[in-house]
């Protein structure tokens, strides 16, 4: 199995967020508990790329740049009754320290003193989560910076939420081999579920068969619901119900991923539910699929999806799809739009190729 990414990493990513607020003070929440136990909880991400903790609800991670450049993480307080239920957390000392790979740790009590006496100090708190829209309430780190600041007079509240962003578009190591990692996983379920396609199988049951590949390799949740689409369903876009029973003369759609410790694939396929494809389905698979791999051939830097698929080749000499205007009410047996689906997943499949 892939190695995770070592604590070393989510410490230099703490730094570079450091370098970038300058005298600055941030904070990034983990996110509240629903107590659900209908799944697992997951932190927010920005959290999460900074620390790589998922199992701290209500946690929150202070960076305070400047002559005091420090990093420390406020937990909740312990809870014997609530423990009781959910499992046992450590007292504050080295073996919590060393797990949560942060050295200052306090309880959240001691949070809104602390913030106090940074603001003081840098007169600077700045926002890195992103903004909500006005009919919604305020990100979480800018609820809490407009209380300090109607506390402590003169402090600035700015606006930084395009650093997170910036940082965790750009890919390490790490993070690529665990995404070729959940690529792999996801392209050796389907390969393993494919040929199980009949006539008569309901979507749902080729899901059932997609993620319990998935967990056997160690991807215990996919990266969203999958959609297994058949016959009409094959062209909604996000389609959910998954609970109709595949057709002779068909197409199923499937667009699926794993996801490997917190990092995600995304493959979309299409398959002839007879395990052949009719003469039009063929003639349109095929179209599509030479548009990918000229997608695949124009991604690079500085390019995007929409001027990728802009160019010569991949659209027609008249302006408009490579795939003409045929009728294809015949590709699913009753709709005309499978044809444009396709040629929208071609092209993001293009662009995760690239990226994986």
């Amino acid at each position: 199995m892939t190695q995770g990414i070592p604590q070393e990493v989510y410490k230099q990513r703490r730094e570079a967020v450091l370098d970038a607020i300058g005298t600055g003070v941030a904070l990034v929440p983990a996110g509240e508990s629903s107590n659900s136990l209908t799944g697992l909880w997951d932190p927010d991400w920005n959290f999460y790329y900074l620390t790589g903790i998922e199992n701290e609800p209500g946690a929150m991670l202070l960076l305070e740049g400047g002559q005091q450049r420090d990093t420390l993480l406020f937990l909740r307080p312990l809870d014997p009754e609530v423990e009781a239920w959910d499992g046992l957390r450590h007292t504050i000392g080295a073996r919590l320290r060393q797990q949560m790979g942060v050295e200052k740790i306090h309880r959240l009590s001691a949070l809104p003193g602390m913030l106090n006496q940074a603001a003081r100090r840098t007169r600077r708190l700045v926002c890195l989560l992103p903004f909500a829209a006005y009919n919604r309430p305020l990100s979480a780190d800018l609820a809490i910076f407009k209380q300090v600041a109607d506390h402590v007079p003169g402090v600035k509240i700015e606006d930084m939420t395009d650093l997170l962003p910036a940082l965790r578009c750009r890919k390490d190591a790490h993070e690529l081999a665990l995404m070729r990692q959940a690529v792999s996983i996801t392209i050796e379920s389907m390969l393993e579920a494919v040929p199980k396609i009949k006539p008569g199988l309901r979507e749902y049951e080729l899901q059932e068969m997609l993620e319990h590949g998935y967990k056997t390799r160690h991807a215990r949740r996919t990266a969203f619901c999958t959609i297994v689409g058949s016959g009409v369903n094959s062209t909604v876009l996000h389609y959910r119900a998954n609970d109709e029973p595949m057709q002779d003369g068909d197409v199923v759609v499937v667009d699926t991923g794993a996801s490997y410790m917190k990092y995600s694939a995304d493959i979309t396929r299409t398959f002839p539910v007879s395990g052949r494809f009719s003469e039009e389905q063929a003639r349109i698979y095929d179209l599509v699929l030479d548009v990918q791999k000229k997608m695949i051939e124009r991604v690079g830097p500085g390019i995007t999806l929409s001027s990728a698929g802009d160019r010569p080749g991949v659209r027609g000499d008249d302006g408009g799809d490579t795939l003409g205007t045929w009728d294809y009410s015949s590709a699913t047996g009753s709709d005309t739009t499978w044809a444009w689906k396709c040629a929208t997943w071609a092209a993001a499949s293009a662009r995760w190729s690239q990226a994986a």
